[in-house]
C-alpha cells in the first residue's frame, strides 16, 4: 500500500501548540504515513527537542514569515509534492494553505490554536482568504468552532471538534523520576511564556494579596521569554523588586522537563488573558495538583470543576485571583475531569 506523504509545518519555538503539532504527528502509523516536519524561521534550536529521533526535517530560512515565507513554502510543496499539509498556528496556517492551493496540494489540514482577534491584519488576510478552503479544521474548543463559522464562513462539516491530547504515560513517567525543585514553604507555580497575554502581571499584583494571608507563600513562574517580550519581563523584575519580593518570587525562565515545578506545587495558577486550550494546565490536572484559572476560554469548566479541582476566575481579576489562590490550598490531590479526545480522531483527520 502507496504512503501518504504528509509535510507538517511549524515555526522555531517549543511552546504548546509547536508540542500538540508534533504529538498529533506522531500518531500517525508509519505503514500508513510517511511523515515529514518542515521548520520555518531564523533557525531550529527552539523546536527540535520536540521532534521525534530520526525525523526528516527540511529548514527553510525565512527572518519574517510575512517576507517570502509564502513563496518559499510554494516551492518546498511544489517540490516535495505531499498528499497532505499540516500546520498548527493562524499565522502559518493561512499561508501554508494558499501555497498549498497554489502548489496543488491534494489535502489540507489546519489545527486552530487562538482566538482569531488576536493576528496581525497581513495573516488575517491568509486567513479570511485560505481557511473555508481547508480540507479538514481542528478546533479544541466549541467556541473556536463557532467563531470560524461566525467570522469565516467555514463550513461545519469541514470542521473537527477535537480536544488537546495528554499523553500521559510519557507525562506520568516524568512524574515518577521527578524531585521536588521546593524546599519549603506553600509554592504556587505558572508554567507558561512571559509575556503579556499569559497575565503574569495580574498574578504578581495577586500575590502581594495572597501574601498578606498566607506569609510562607511563594510564587514559581517557570517559562522562557522571547526577545520580543523582553520589557514585559524586566518589567515583572521591577515589581518584584519594588515589593521586596526578590526572595519568594522566582522566575526560573524556561525548563525542557517543568513536570517536577508542577507535581510538587501546592497549586497551579494559570492567570491567562487568552488562550486555545492550555496544556500546561491540562497536564497539572493529570498530576492530580488542584488550580486556579481565569475563565481565558469559555469551555473552562470541562477542565476545572468548582471547588473539586479548583476555582475559575474573571479575567484581570487580581481580588478574585488571590482570592481563590488562598481558597484553593484547601483542595488535596483532584481528580481529573478533562476528556482528550482518541488517538484514532486525530488519525481520521488525515485519511
Amino acid at each position: 500500500m502507496t504512503r501518504k506523504k504528509v509535510l507538517v509545518i511549524l515555526p522555531n519555538g517549543n511552546g504548546g501548540a509547536e508540542r500538540q503539532t508534533v504529538r498529533i504527528a506522531s500518531y500517525l502509523p508509519e505503514d500508513r504515513f510517511a511523515v515529514e516536519y518542515v521548520v520555518v524561521g531564523t533557525g531550529m534550536d527552539a523546536v527540535w527537542e520536540l521532534l521525534p529521533q530520526g525525523a526528516k526535517v527540511t529548514f527553510l530560512r525565512v527572518k519574517r514569515i510575512w517576507q517570502g515565507g509564502v513563496v518559499k513554502l510554494y516551492l518546498l510543496m511544489r517540490r516535495f509534492r505531499p498528499d497532505v499539509i499540516f500546520s498548527s498556528l493562524h499565522h502559518l496556517n493561512g499561508r501554508s494553505l494558499f501555497a498549498a492551493r497554489l502548489a496543488g496540494v491534494p489535502k489540507t489540514v489546519i489545527r486552530a490554536n487562538l482566538s482569531l482577534n488576536k493576528e496581525d491584519p497581513v495573516s488575517a488576510f491568509y486567513i479570511r482568504m485560505n481557511y473555508p478552503k481547508a480540507s479538514v479544521i481542528i478546533c479544541q474548543t466549541e467556541e473556536m468552532a463557532e467563531e470560524l463559522q461566525a467570522q469565516l464562513g467555514v463550513s461545519r462539516d469541514k470542521i473537527r471538534l477535537l480536544a488537546n491530547p495528554v499523553d500521559l504515560k510519557v507525562l506520568f513517567e516524568k512524574a515518577s523520576k521527578a524531585i521536588s525543585p521546593y524546599s519549603s514553604g506553600v509554592n504556587y507555580v505558572n508554567v507558561a511564556r512571559v509575556l503579556r497575554q499569559k497575565g503574569q502581571d495580574v498574578l504578581l499584583r495577586a500575590f502581594l494579596k495572597v501574601r498578606e494571608q498566607v506569609p510562607e507563600a511563594k510564587l514559581h513562574i517557570v517559562g522562557g521569554c522571547d526577545p520580543a517580550d523582553g520589557d514585559y519581563l524586566r518589567s515583572l523584575r521591577d515589581f518584584a523588586r519594588f515589593h521586596a519580593l526578590e526572595n519568594v518570587v522566582f522566575f526560573h525562565g524556561y525548563q525542557s522537563n517543568p513536570v517536577p515545578w508542577v507535581k510538587y506545587a501546592d497549586c497551579f495558577v494559570l492567570p491567562s488573558r487568552w488562550e486555545g486550550l492550555p496544556n500546561a494546565l491540562i497536564e497539572a490536572q493529570c498530576l492530580g495538583v488542584p488550580s486556579v484559572t481565569t475563565d481565558c476560554i469559555k469551555s473552562m469548566s470541562t477542565i476545572v470543576e468548582e471547588g473539586v479541582n479548583g476555582y475559575i476566575v474573571p479575567v484581570d481579576d487580581e481580588d478574585a485571583i488571590a482570592e481563590a489562590m488562598v481558597k484553593v490550598l484547601a483542595l488535596k490531590k483532584v481528580p481529573l475531569t478533562y476528556k482528550s479526545a482518541s488517538v484514532e480522531d486525530f488519525i481520521n483527520c488525515f485519511e
